[in-house]
């Protein structure tokens, strides 16, 4: 774990890679406590039969929103900074689930600083990024981006349709001739439009 002892020492630190965290297991009851304060109870996540036939994997995948979830609980694990007296989270930016997590994987996570900025009257407000994926313990692929810190939706996203099946017919123009009626404009029309 790296302690700093004040802001100036995380100002310092800006573009550095501070550490890796301690390995977090993804357990299925974790799995089905977080899809229970969600509501997000989709099969994929808490059907363990149907997720051992249907699944690639042959178990149940962790939630997106879990993964990104358990990024404080990295942060315990790598740094410090001294006198703190309270932190709040300002979100995330820029977060892709890059690969599902099955239940029984392990995860843990880089943290680096990519920005610090001093916030009046005495506060610090600091982008932390996670510069290699989170990675699981089972394969080299990471899981998650995020800066600051899968909805496995593949194989479950109906079969696409041929490209030329796709294909839009030719716009017609506005206006025209002096009999053309018009439409009624209603909200959205434009995005309908194009």
């Amino acid at each position: 774990m790296r302690v700093f002892a004040d802001f100036d020492a995380v100002k310092a630190a800006v573009g550095e890679d501070i550490g890796v965290s301690d390995w977090v297991l993804v357990s299925q009851e974790r799995i089905d406590r977080f899809a229970e304060a969600t509501g997000d109870d989709q099969w994929i996540h808490v059907d363990v039969e149907r997720a051992r036939r249907e699944l690639p994997y042959g178990t149940t995948i962790a939630h997106g929103l879990l993964t990104l979830a358990l990024v404080p609980s990295f942060f315990r694990t790598v740094l410090r900074v001294e006198g703190v007296k309270n932190s709040l989270n300002y979100g995330s930016n820029r977060v892709r689930y890059l690969s599902p997590v099955p239940a029984g994987s392990r995860l843990r996570g880089r943290i680096g600083i990519a920005q610090a900025v001093d916030v009046p009257p005495n506060g610090l407000r600091v982008t932390y990024h996670t510069r290699f994926p989170i990675t699981v313990s089972w394969t080299t692929a990471g899981i998650c981006a995020a800066r600051a810190s899968p909805p496995f939706r593949d194989a479950l996203r109906p079969a696409r349709r041929p490209a030329a099946a796709c294909a839009r017919a030719p716009r017609r123009r506005r206006g025209g001739s002096p009999g053309t009626r018009r439409r009624r404009r209603t909200p959205g029309w434009r995005d309908r439009a194009r």
